[in-house]
């Protein structure tokens, strides 16, 4: 469920649709413990992303559409690319609180960037030790 301090984009975007469809059928079953999530796409936010803390059972990630593409724009990237690495990036938070870690926005970065780079996700993720 979206929080009621964000406000819904029903906007379309197709690239969004496609990323989501890539989590969900190339790199969820490769998390343990993580079967769905949600995607919401949000405006007037400054953040590319965010995740909605205390949702790591089935995580609730949220897109700022508007914010994404000025990051694009930026640097030149693809909306693929950046809608990809901030869903990514937001579930590497899930995984820090569903493992009881501190919230590390570098090591959250690095299941966005091993996915890239490997298109595996690091070691950290698989350890459920607490």
């Amino acid at each position: 469920m979206l929080p009621s301090r964000y406000t819904l984009d029903e906007s379309i975007e197709n690239d969004l649709i496609q990323v989501e469809k890539e989590v969900r059928n190339d790199i969820l079953h490769k998390i343990p413990d993580f079967q769905d999530f949600y995607l919401y796409q949000i405006k007037h936010t400054q953040h590319l992303g965010k995740y909605v803390l205390k949702s790591f059972r089935k995580p609730i990630v949220l897109i700022c559409v508007d914010t994404c593409k000025k990051a694009a724009k930026k640097y030149n990237l693809s909306m693929r690319c950046v809608y990809l690495t901030t869903v990514l990036h937001e579930l590497g938070h899930a995984i820090q609180e569903a493992r009881s870690k501190s919230l590390d926005e570098e090591e959250a970065e690095s299941v966005a960037r091993q996915y890239w780079n490997y298109n595996t996700l690091p070691d950290w993720v698989y350890n459920r030790s607490k």
